[in-house]
């Protein structure tokens, strides 16, 4: 049934094009037509790929066979044809090396893009000037861990957790990738169990499930590149409208002022970025604390 459905949408965009190429008096093929309305389908969103995608790929699967039809009914018209085959050839060959060289042209271009868009995604806010002087190379996972009386290794727990609260989308999500930890030897049963604990019982907060819901934007270590003075690094930072929270994670088992100074420059760059609504906190996960930092 599902592919009758997406065979019938995609016959249902072939008609419209159909009738545009009677209604509209311009030498364009109907299919270019019906190509045309469903890629502005597609980017209106009034059509999402899934619609069609199944049975497009088999259309695209055995597209050798549909040009059988049109080269047979080139015979019909052989009388015409036949005079003009050199020019005709000297077209199709020029066209298609033509099309070779935009496509290749147009992918290197989107690869180009993706990669600066990949390298660019330490920025916070693309807006937000950014001028860098003087960096000093510290590892991802001494941030985590330069407390002092840590119980946690950088080399297990600790990192593996900050990479799980990162990806995961709410508790649930969060023991699902705990239980896989286990499966691909990253955890111990009783380091699991331990960590499930944890969660489980942070999660019992209202703020935590706040800060695992629903947002317009959710960005998860990315650097705030800011003046000369180097760069912040919030460990998830949640936006909706013109509220910023800021929200760093801490495995050990001192509170530290320091971490609220870390928080509260967080703070202060949200604020220039144009935030008005701008909170930030530290969750010490192992003790069950968050701490709310006062501007």
């Amino acid at each position: 049934m599902k592919y009758l459905k997406q065979v019938a949408l995609i016959l249902l965009f072939t008609l419209l094009g159909e009738v545009l190429a009677a209604l509209i008096p311009f030498p364009i093929p109907a299919a270019i037509y019906g190509l045309v309305l469903m890629l502005i389908a597609l980017l209106t969103g009034l059509l999402k790929p899934d619609h069609i995608k199944e049975a497009s790929s088999f259309l695209i699967s055995v597209m050798p066979v549909l040009f059988v039809p049109p080269a047979v009914r080139i015979l019909e018209y052989w009388g015409i044809v036949g005079p003009n085959m050199a020019a005709i050839l000297i077209i199709a060959v020029f066209t298609t090396f033509l099309v070779f060289a935009v496509s290749g042209l147009v992918t290197q271009f989107i690869i180009k893009k993706k990669k600066e868009e990949k390298g660019n995604s330490s920025v916070l806010i693309s807006e937000y000037p950014t001028t860098l002087t003087k960096l000093k190379i510290r590892l991802p996972e001494q941030r985590y861990f330069e407390e002092e009386g840590t119980s946690l290794s950088p080399l297990n727990e600790g990192i593996l957790m900050h990479s799980i609260l990162n990806d995961a989308t709410d508790a649930d999500d969060i023991i699902a990738r705990i239980d896989k930890s286990i499966e691909m030897g990253k955890l111990s049963q009783q380091q699991a169990s331990k960590l499930k604990k944890i969660i489980k019982r942070e999660f019992e907060r209202e703020q935590a499930r706040e800060w695992f819901g629903e947002w317009d934007e959710v960005r998860n270590e990315n650097d705030i590149i800011f003046g000369t003075a180097g760069t912040n690094r919030p460990d998830r930072v949640m936006i909706k409208g013109n509220r910023a929270v800021a929200v760093d994670y801490k495995f050990g088992k001192n509170i530290l002022s320091d971490h609220e100074n870390q928080v509260k420059e967080y703070m202060e760059l949200l604020e220039k970025m144009g935030y008005t609504e701008v909170e930030g906190y530290v969750w010490y996960l192992s003790i069950g604390k968050i701490v709310k930092v006062e501007k």
